[in-house]
C-alpha cells in the first residue's frame, strides 16, 4: 500500500494521495484510495505504469471541454480505465485570466461561488466518485489547484479532517506548479490582462482554503450536510465516508 504524499512523475507535477491525514474521530484518512492531480496529458509510459501499480483505474477530469480538446488525457479511450469528464464549469471562470471577466476579485470568492453556484456540477462529480469508489481513483483539473482543491476540501471535510489540515493540503500545491504559473503569466501578458489581479488568482495560500472551509461550515454546516443538500442520498454520503476513512 502506498503511504507517501506525492507521487513523483515525469509528466505531471502535482499528483498526491489524500491518505494519512488525522481526523477528528481518531482514524486517519485511507492511503491509496483517492488521489488529486494536475493535468495528466503529458504522462510518460513509466508514469502510466507507476499509476497502474497504485491500482488507479478511474479518472475524473474536471476540466472544460476546450481544455481537453487541446490537452486530452492519454487514458480517455483506454477500455481498462473508467473515465468521467465532469467539468465544474463549461465557461472559463476558473482560470486566473478569465475570472476577471466575471468580476471575481479573489480566490475565496471563486471557491465560494463553486459551492453556491456549481451545485448541479458538484452533485454529478460526487455521484461519479461514489460510482467508481470500488477502485482507487484520481480527480484532476489543469493545475490541480482551484477545481481540484474544492473537491479535495469537500472529501477531506467529510472524513473529519480539521480545517487547518485541509488548508495545509491545499497549500502543498504552491511549490509544485511554479512552471505552470509562469505559463499562465505569459498568457496574461499576451492577452493584456490586469497582472495585479491575475497574480492574486494564481496564489495558493493557507488562509484562502481556511476561509473557504469556514464558509462551508457557516453556510452549509459542513460537507456531509452540503452534499445531502445538493442531492446526494444518505447511502452515497456514507459511501464517501467509507472511501475516505477506510
Amino acid at each position: 500500500m502506498n503511504s507517501q504524499r506525492f507521487i513523483e512523475l515525469e509528466g505531471a507535477l502535482n499528483v498526491r494521495d489524500l491518505g494519512g491525514y488525522d481526523t477528528n474521530h481518531g482514524k486517519p484518512t485511507a492511503w491509496g484510495r483517492v488521489f488529486r492531480a494536475d493535468s495528466l496529458h503529458k504522462l510518460t509510459a513509466a508514469d502510466e505504469l507507476k499509476l497502474r501499480d497504485l491500482g488507479l483505474r478511474a479518472i475524473i477530469d474536471l476540466r472544460r471541454q476546450d481544455e481537453i480538446d487541446v490537452e486530452p488525457d492519454l487514458w480517455m479511450t483506454d477500455p481498462t480505465i473508467r473515465f468521467h469528464h465532469l467539468p465544474i464549469n463549461e465557461v472559463a471562470v476558473s482560470s486566473a485570466i478569465s475570472v476577471q471577466k466575471y468580476d471575481i476579485h479573489d480566490l475565496t470568492e471563486l471557491y465560494r461561488s463553486f459551492l453556491d453556484v456549481r451545485q448541479p456540477q458538484l452533485k454529478r462529480i460526487f455521484t461519479a466518485i461514489v460510482d467508481v469508489s470500488d477502485q482507487p481513483l484520481v480527480f484532476h483539473c489543469s493545475a490541480g489547484k482551484d477545481r481540484t482543491g474544492i473537491v479535495a476540501a469537500l472529501l477531506l471535510d467529510i472524513a473529519g479532517v480539521p480545517a487547518e489540515t485541509i488548508a495545509q493540503d491545499y497549500e502543498l500545491t504552491r511549490d509544485r506548479i511554479t512552471s505552470l504559473l509562469s505559463k499562465y503569466r505569459e498568457r496574461a501578458i499576451r492577452e493584456g490582462f490586469d497582472l495585479t489581479r491575475h497574480e492574486r488568482m494564481l496564489e495558493c495560500q493557507y488562509e484562502t482554503m481556511l476561509d473557504t472551509v469556514g464558509y462551508l461550515h457557516d453556510t452549509y454546516n459542513g460537507a456531509d450536510n452540503y452534499l445531502s443538500q445538493i442531492g446526494l442520498t444518505r447511502d452515497q454520503v456514507d459511501r464517501l465516508h467509507w472511501l475516505m476513512e477506510g
